[in-house]
């Protein structure tokens, strides 16, 4: 009986060491982010209007390529479509 109580005391023990230095990672990590958080708290304002302005001119180019390669995939699909219609049909 005391056998499998100090075995199970010493499953215990290292369940709690992993579990202290996982918490240790994530103490570290959380501490990591809050300082890349306070750096760009501190970006000024000017430099943010002028990032997104350049992130917005390219989502425009984006969403009017896609638009276009839409476009181009429905006409390539019909026209194959076609030409498996008049392929079967001879």
């Amino acid at each position: 009986m005391l056998a499998e109580l100090a075995t199970v005391a010493g499953e215990r023990e290292t369940a709690v060491k992993g579990l202290e230095d996982q918490l240790a990672s994530l103490s570290q990590r959380e501490q990591e982010l809050q300082a890349r958080i306070d750096q760009l708290q501190n970006v000024p304002l000017p430099v943010a209007e002028h990032f997104a302005k350049l992130t917005s001119a390219g989502e425009k180019r984006s969403a009017m390529r896609d638009y276009i390669l839409f476009a181009l995939g429905v006409f390539v699909s019909t026209a194959i479509s076609i030409v498996f219609f008049i392929l079967q049909e001879n």
